[in-house]
């Protein structure tokens, strides 16, 4: 969820150069396919455009992002731990900084980094399972932060016919990822009873990062999962050869 940020970075630094007569937007300058810096183009527009697309944008298929409202997204980690957040809200994507774009169209990958110092999560959530060797269980409003979190994104794409037409299609997602801090707090845990609600927080807190990594698989799976179905909605608008600005990379 956090990670949605990731797909507007590669849509529109690196698929939606697209030339006048296509659906690109007034306020995005195409990077041509041939330019030697052709990866610090994407970053510079990339990081110009970050603010204006979380309003969103229905011509490329781009939805709201900041707030973005996320239904319900349920964990299950390992058989131990069981969690779904409903009517999420996060907050935090429009300050997302993008960097170091690696552009390999011989092999037809493409990487970058995002940093997003401050991204917060609210919903109602539902708990029951183990975190660490505590039992924890209630339902209720949750607050999830998660602060200077540096994301490593990397993806491959193919080439297909479409009408005659040649479209590019992502695949493969790759993600890493380190935070500086997270933050959890998950309210009225045990039916209300604040003593043992309290005890659990401070203990998922002061753990966060064993937390994080009982989960991060699963996160990791929802993200590549965000990526595909939003970044592929957006190339299969655009035909490839007009991505860069019908000059195309070698």
């Amino acid at each position: 969820m956090k990670y949605l940020s990731i797909v507007v970075i590669v849509a529109v630094s690196c698929f939606m150069s697209v030339n006048a007569a296509s659906v690109i937007p007034p306020w995005l300058t195409p990077c041509k396919g041939t330019d030697p810096k052709l990866s610090e183009c994407a970053e510079k527009e990339a990081n110009k455009v970050i603010p204006i697309i979380v309003k969103g944008y229905p011509k490329l298929n781009l939805p709201v992002l900041e707030p973005l409202n996320i239904p319900e997204i349920k964990v299950e980690a390992n058989g131990q731990l069981n969690i779904i957040l409903r009517d999420g809200l996060v907050n935090g994507l429009s300050q997302a900084k993008a960097s170091d774009f690696k552009l390999d169209f011989k092999n037809q990958k493409i990487g970058f980094k995002l940093f997003i110092p401050n991204l917060n999560i609210l919903s109602q959530y539902e708990v029951d399972g183990r975190i660490l060797v505590l039992p924890i269980q209630g339902k209720g409003p949750g607050n999830i932060t998660a602060v200077d979190g540096l994301y490593d994104i990397s993806f491959s794409f193919e080439l297909y016919d479409k009408k005659g037409v040649q479209y590019a299609k992502m695949k493969d997602v790759d993600v890493s990822f380190d935070l500086k801090r997270l933050y959890i707090r998950f309210d009225n845990l045990f039916n209300g009873n604040k003593e043992l609600g309290d005890a659990a927080n401070n203990a998922v807190n002061a753990e966060w990062r064993v937390v994080l990594k009982e989960l991060e698989p699963v996160i990791k799976g929802a993200i590549g999962e965000v990526v595909l179905l939003v970044a592929n909605g957006v190339a299969d608008k655009v035909p490839y050869a007009e991505i860069f600005g019908g000059e195309i990379p070698a």
